[in-house]
């Protein structure tokens, strides 16, 4: 069976995908919402170039590792075709790729030519929106960002923990992903399921992260809800599960993006002992966040006061006065954005911890770094900031620092470890791959200037660990 101990194992066996004809159809972006349609489109030479990005990664991983890649496109058509001599098994597979209510549909679209769906097609290759009988019609629903693996599922030590997606537009992925793990022949094998959540936990892959062979991180508070974190606790009882609280959907996600993606966005163990970690918010070292939140509110304080804002009708004291109070929020949320008063306080139990055994808290601190070096699972010596060292001669103080922190931030500090002490990065997060090689991590750096525009993420987010030794 294929497990994974420590995140920082060498990769023996992961999944990857480097995007197909499906991308092209993400042709929009708001008011669409949640459409499956909706998110930016790139160009042709984009997707081009995004596979040319991809097939230079995974050259590198298998040149570092020599680890088997799957594809996960191939891995589902070589699923479909195991079973085209069972129909009744083969409707089974291919059910299982759509939600409950929408394969009956997809069924009457395609009439009896349904066995002969292939895993393209499923993926929404094809045009989605087409004529008949003179009137639009919604064929396949692109999958479009199954590019990110990394949020499928998470290996442990004990088996495989399958995501259950809060957006539905994306939760099709994780169907896919467990058409294959219960269906493939080589997964069947080697894929033990530890967990399949169910309502109301939410969870992606890219939350968490193992720690040690005793210790398993997963971040809270968006992508990744609490229930989530209390189930992979019971269902690991001999692990300590560190529950790490990111910055909150529900309050906005202006900074979502920055401290809330993933927990890999803003902690990753990169080799026994060694730590990539987003400055200020982990409170390390001490006073550090204090600085922070100081520099938030200079920054929300001067937006407040700056004369622009203040002249802006809806906030001049005579128009103030007569607005709803339902209808106020909504223009402060307009007008100061990420800097609104109440999105900053959010920040003061932003990297707190809630520590589970069990399925139950144990404790609760205010900051996860500061927990994992009492516990001996990380030493001081061992943290590498994003953004690197704040001391250094080419910043002017902790807000220049920060800033540049902040820039390359998630991008920075997702990447791809592929064996203990052994990255692969974006080669122009010039701060904090200086600061990786400085603590003694091999960086490989590549382009992936496509990746980043079409994705959004770090490498580390494009692949789907399965076996590491």
């Amino acid at each position: 069976m294929w497990t994974v101990k420590t995140v920082y194992g060498k990769l023996k066996v992961a999944v990857a995908y480097a995007g197909g004809p499906e991308m092209r159809w993400a042709s929009f972006r708001a008011p669409t919402g949640d459409h499956p349609l909706s998110g930016g489109a790139g160009s042709k030479k984009d997707w081009k170039g995004l596979a040319k990005d991809m097939e230079e990664f995974q050259q590198k991983i298998r040149d570092l590792t020599s680890a088997k890649i799957f594809d996960l496109k191939t891995l589902l058509q070589e699923t479909l075709d195991a079973w085209r001599g069972d129909k009744k098994g083969l409707e089974r597979v291919i059910s299982t790729c759509f939600h409950e209510h929408d394969w009956p549909r997809v069924k009457k679209l395609v009439g009896d030519k349904w066995p002969d769906l292939t895993a393209g097609k499923i993926f929404g290759e094809e045009l989605p929106v087409f004529m008949d009988r003179g009137d639009f019609k919604v064929g396949i629903r692109p999958v479009k960002k199954i590019l990110q693996v990394g949020d499928l599922g998470y290996m442990t030590s004990k088996g495989f923990i399958q995501s259950r997606r809060e957006s539905w537009s994306r939760s099709r992925e994780d169907r896919i992903m467990k058409a294959i793990v219960e269906n493939h022949p080589e997964f069947v094998e080697n894929v033990s399921v530890l967990l399949e959540l169910k309502d109301p936990a939410t969870m992606e892959g890219g939350d968490l992260m193992a720690l040690s062979e005793d210790a398993l991180a997963i971040g809270i508070r968006s992508a990744t809800n609490r229930e989530a974190a209390v189930e992979v606790s019971k269902a690991l009882p001999d692990k300590t599960v560190y529950a790490v609280l990111k910055f909150p959907m529900e309050v906005g996600s202006g900074w979502v993006g920055h401290y809330g993606k993933h927990l890999n966005y803003i902690f990753n163990m990169v080799d026994e002992d060694k730590a990539l970690v987003a400055p200020y918010i982990f409170d390390y070292p001490k006073g550090s966040k204090k600085t922070l939140l100081a520099i938030l509110k200079t920054l929300s304080d001067d937006l407040y006061r700056w004369e622009p804002v203040r002249d802006e009708s809806d906030l001049r004291p005579d128009r103030w006065a007569k607005l709803s109070d339902k209808l106020k929020p909504r223009i402060e949320k307009r007008v100061f954005g990420a800097l609104k008063k109440d999105r900053l306080e959010a920040f003061s139990d932003l990297g707190n911890v809630e520590i589970l055994k069990k399925g139950k808290v144990e404790a609760k601190k205010d900051s996860f770094v500061k927990a994992l070096i009492e516990d001996e699972v990380l030493s001081p010596d061992g943290i590498i900031l994003v953004g690197g060292d704040p001391e250094d001669i080419d910043y002017r103080n902790e807000f220049h620092h920060w800033v540049t922190a902040v820039r390359e931030g998630g991008f920075a500090c997702s990447v791809a470890v592929v064996k203990p002490g052994t990255v692969i990065a974006y080669h122009h997060m010039l701060k904090t791959n200086e600061a990786l090689e400085d603590a003694g991590v091999e960086v490989n750096r590549l382009d992936g200037r496509y990746v980043e525009l079409l994705t959004g993420t770090g490498f580390g987010d494009l692949l789907l660990s399965l076996g590491r030794k």
